[in-house]
C-alpha cells in the first residue's frame, strides 16, 4: 500500500508538472524536428467563393458604394452639365473597386476553380495554370471560415486563397494561425521589414545583372 501512495503521487505530481509547463514541453520536443509540408489540390464552386469573396469586401462595403455608386453619379452629371469629356472619369471609381469587379466576374462566368496548394513551415503556394507563386505565412492578415465548410485565408498583399476544411488538416491551419499571430508581433514585423529590405535588394542586383549582360551582348557586326 506505501509502493502504491507513492506511485500514486508521482504521478499527480508529473501530471501537476505537466500542467504548468505543456508549452515548454511541447517546444522542446519539436526541437530539431522538420516540418511536414502539405500538397493539396481541390476545387472550389461558385457558391464557396461567392461567399468568400463577399464576406472578405464586407468591411469595405461602404466604401464601394460611396467610391462606385457616388463617383459614378458624378462622373454621369458632368458628363450631361458640362462635357462629355468628363465620362472618361468613370475609368477612376472601376479603378479602385477593380479588385471587387474582377472577382465577382471570376465567380459568375467560371463555375468550378480547380486549385494546386502548398503548405510549408514559411510559405504558402499556389498554382496558377503553368506558374506557382508564394506568400509569406507570417505576411496573412486574417484566417476565417465565412461558410462552415470553407476556409479563407487573406495576405497583405491583396491575395485571398479558400480551402475546404475537408481538403486540409486542421493542424496546418493552427500552424498558419501562430505564424500569421507571430507576424503582427514587435519583433514579427521587424523581421518582415528586413525580408522585404533583402528581397529589394536582391531584386536590383538582378535587374542590374541582365542589364549588364544585355549590354555586353555582341551585335551581329560582332559576330565574325
Amino acid at each position: 500500500m506505501k509502493f502504491a501512495t507513492v506511485t500514486l503521487d508521482s504521478l499527480l505530481c508529473l501530471f501537476a508538472f505537466y500542467a504548468d509547463n505543456r508549452d515548454i514541453i511541447l517546444s522542446s520536443i519539436n526541437i530539431g524536428m522538420s516540418f511536414e509540408s502539405c500538397h493539396i489540390e481541390y476545387d472550389l464552386s461558385r457558391r464557396q467563393r461567392l461567399v468568400a469573396h463577399f464576406g472578405v469586401w464586407a468591411p469595405y462595403l461602404v466604401g464601394l458604394i460611396v467610391i462606385g455608386g457616388g463617383g459614378t453619379a458624378l462622373v454621369v452629371y458632368l458628363a450631361v452639365s458640362v462635357s462629355p469629356w468628363f465620362a472618361l472619369l468613370i475609368l477612376f471609381p472601376l479603378f479602385l473597386v477593380r479588385g471587387f469587379i474582377i472577382g465577382l466576374v471570376n465567380v459568375i462566368f467560371v463555375g468550378v476553380h480547380h486549385m494546386d496548394v502548398i503548405v510549408e513551415e514559411n510559405g504558402l503556394g499556389y498554382a496558377t495554370q503553368s506558374d506557382r507563386f508564394w506568400i509569406f505565412l507570417d505576411g496573412i492578415i486574417w484566417i476565417q471560415k465565412y461558410s462552415k465548410d470553407t476556409w479563407t485565408i487573406s495576405h497583405h498583399n491583396g491575395t485571398v486563397i479558400s480551402i475546404p476544411t475537408a481538403a486540409i488538416e486542421e493542424r496546418y491551419i493552427q500552424h498558419m494561425r501562430k505564424k500569421m499571430e507571430w507576424g503582427k508581433t514587435p519583433e514579427g514585423v521587424q523581421a518582415v521589414v528586413d525580408r522585404g529590405k533583402r528581397i529589394f535588394q536582391m531584386e536590383a542586383e538582378a535587374g542590374a545583372e541582365r542589364r549588364t549582360q544585355r549590354h555586353n551582348k555582341p551585335t551581329g557586326g560582332d559576330v565574325p
